[in-house]
């Protein structure tokens, strides 16, 4: 039986007519086709990946035994059993941002279709967070690569530092945490500031003001004025007499101020980063799965791309021609 295909995303009028008309600054008309466009993008990648998926962390033994692979050496096939299980981790994490994004994309498109402006501004400064910080520790990992590929690898020792470096980053992804036991963090890993990682975000991303986009959001979702504006009617009067007059509604529109406008410039960033980095991250576990020889090995998880693609091009992502496209160790 055939699953059926998930509903394309889409904001009502009412919600459109929030964003482009509502507040002290608005998004544009190709503001809100860019914001629908990424959110189906981002939710049907999501849809195409695996449901499951299986990454595993291995204590190597002092002496591995590798099994016989014709037309591979066995320095090349103890390199490709080496680097599988940060393979596979790199692939666990790419499935795992989707699928987190996903909900939070389909979230903050019905929450702006019921006018739920405060969970409309707490998916948006998630998959602000989310996007910043795999945008940021991805482009680490990819960093330590290219640097590691311009050198030979002789053997697995030759890969131990590299390796030690990337699983530092991969602890903080996937252990990372900021809730305390004992005073010291519950899994032993003390999470980066999201703040950290949202101000190097905007220099990677070459996108000014994004720490502004989020104080705002953060200001909505935190108890603080920004969430009290959401229920208020108007500005408080002042009688005369010291004293400040207040009116509220449980259904009100709110003080908007630049609320509506954080919400979607933030989503709309969030969306078209997190599309950029996931492909360049992409590329780069290809070239590692191509380049460590780990196509060689059984598939038992999700991301292996092995070579020989029948169209000529490179099964790397890359765009380029299989001979004319590089992956091994020692090249520039």
């Amino acid at each position: 039986m055939a699953i059926p295909a998930t509903p394309k995303l889409s904001l009502s009028s009412d919600a459109q007519h929030l964003l482009t008309s509502e507040g002290e600054r608005r998004l544009t008309d190709d503001d809100v086709v860019q914001l629908q466009v990424h959110m189906n993008m981002i939710c049907r990648w999501a849809e195409r990946v695996p449901e499951t998926t299986k990454f595993f962390f291995v204590q190597w033994a002092d002496v591995l035994v590798v099994p016989r692979i014709e037309g591979l050496t066995r320095e090349q096939i103890s390199i490709a059993a080496y680097l599988r299980p940060l393979h596979s981790q790199l692939c666990a994490i790419a499935v795992q941002v989707l699928w987190k994004s996903d909900q939070l994309i389909r979230t903050l498109c019905s929450s702006l279709n019921a006018g739920d402006l405060i969970v409309a501004a707490t998916m948006a400064r998630s998959l602000m967070e989310s996007t910043a910080a795999f945008g940021c520790e991805t482009e680490s990992i990819a960093g330590l690569w290219r640097d590691r590929k311009r050198k030979p690898a002789a053997d697995i020792a030759s890969l131990e530092e590299f390796d030690e470096d990337v699983s530092k980053i991969i602890g903080q992804i996937m252990f990372g945490t900021r809730l305390q036991k004992n005073e010291q963090p519950e899994t032993g890993i003390q999470r980066t500031n999201i703040v950290t990682f949202i101000k190097k975000a905007e220099k990677l991303s070459e996108y000014s003001g994004l720490p502004r986009l989020y104080e705002i959001l953060c200001d909505t979702v935190h108890p603080s004025i920004g969430a009290n504006r959401c229920f208020w009617t108007k500005e408080p009067d002042s009688t005369g007499q010291g004293v400040l007059e207040f009116n509220g509604s449980r259904r009100a529109p709110g003080i908007l101020g630049d609320l509506p406008y954080a919400i979607g410039k933030g989503a709309i960033w969030s969306l078209q980063w997190l599309g950029h980095m996931w492909v360049r991250f992409e590329r780069t576990r290809n070239d590692l799965c191509i380049t460590g020889k780990i196509h060689a090995l059984p598939r038992e998880y999700y991301g292996v791309v092995a070579p020989g693609d029948l169209s000529g091009y490179c099964s790397c992502g890359s765009g380029a021609k299989e001979d004319a496209c590089e992956h091994q160790f020692g090249v520039q």
